[in-house]
């Protein structure tokens, strides 16, 4: 019963704020599956509010296990690079940020 997919929405994005927390994640990566519905749905939802609750940057790409019609490997690449760039971007503009004992 205390599989993932047989949690409610709200559920699930307490689990993961727990998560994001816990492991002090620079950031939160979902991989929408099509053809997995009871994982994939509500996502764009609980990406967003994971986005507002921990403050950190949160990136999409879209896939399939079973149909090779919704997997693009130049796509995914790509996406994937820019959410790594901006991860990189975002790490920099902290570290020169003053801390609240310095400011």
């Amino acid at each position: 019963m205390g599989c993932y997919t047989n949690l409610s929405l709200p559920q699930r994005v307490d689990l993961l704020e727990k998560y994001i927390k816990e492991y002090k994640a620079d950031g939160f990566l979902i991989n929408s599956i099509k053809s997995c519905n009871s994982f994939s749905a509500g996502q764009l939802l609980m990406m967003r509010e994971i986005e507002k609750r921990c403050s950190i940057p949160v990136g999409f790409i879209e896939s399939d296990l079973v149909d090779p019609r919704y997997f693009s490997y130049a796509n995914i690449k790509n996406r994937l690079e820019s959410y790594f760039q901006m991860l990189a971007q975002r790490k920099t503009i902290m570290a020169q940020q003053p801390t609240t004992e310095e400011a």
